[in-house]
């Protein structure tokens, strides 16, 4: 059973970031359906490397496709990634303390990331992309 499933209302019509979108969704999900089971702490690893690993790959994708089609949102869009590397990085160090909490911190964050940055950040340069005639 998924505890967190992509929805279409994620969907920002560019494909390469929308498969990349579905990893995290994925990411959210198995840290739930972990965390229902009692099991939060044993994928906790797992899922911050995944994370900081998706974040590097992700940001370079989306900050490419950004810069190269001149989006005027550009500097704002990549100073929340930094926020949000900055973010990860912090969890890491919580998990390198055995901070309690960390799971259920870490889910609450990647659900705002979701609707906010996903949800309003991305939606704006993916508008930008298709007032402009460019489909990806």
């Amino acid at each position: 059973m998924q505890f967190f499933p992509w929805k279409e209302q994620y969907r920002l019509n560019i494909s390469e970031i929308d498969e990349q979108h579905r990893l995290l969704v994925a990411m959210i999900d198995r840290l739930h359906t972990a965390m229902a089971e009692g099991k939060g702490k044993s994928v906790l690893d797992d899922i911050i490397t995944e994370l900081y690993n998706y974040t590097k790959f992700h940001f370079i994708t989306e900050e490419r496709l950004m810069s190269e089609y001149d989006y005027p949102g550009f500097a704002q869009h990549r100073r929340e990634h930094k926020e949000l590397i900055g973010k990860v990085l912090a969890m890491m160090e919580r998990k390198k303390e055995n901070s309690l909490g960390l799971s259920s911190d870490l889910s609450i964050m990647l659900q705002e990331w979701l609707n906010s940055h996903i949800l309003e950040t991305d939606k704006k340069y993916s508008e930008y992309l298709a007032t402009r005639g460019i489909s990806l």
